[in-house]
């Protein structure tokens, strides 16, 4: 009897089943990670008015606005 039918699947595909594994892994906390994140309460484009130019004042050596 050949030996690769007295192997069980998991045992004959060990590299394969163990990076199929580790990439889901990757995927899924990707995923939650996304799912996870606090989103903005409204968006930047959603028709505000812009922030005028303000005047640059000199606080030491640095331009602070």
């Amino acid at each position: 009897m050949n030996s690769t039918q007295r192997d069980p699947f998991h045992r004959r595909h060990r590299r394969g089943l163990a990076l199929g594994a580790w990439i889901a892994g990757v995927a899924l906390t990707v995923l939650a990670y996304y799912a996870t994140t606090p989103r903005p309460s409204r968006l930047s484009t959603d028709g505000a008015a812009a922030v005028p130019e303000g005047e640059t004042i000199q606080v030491g050596a640095l331009p602070v606005t």
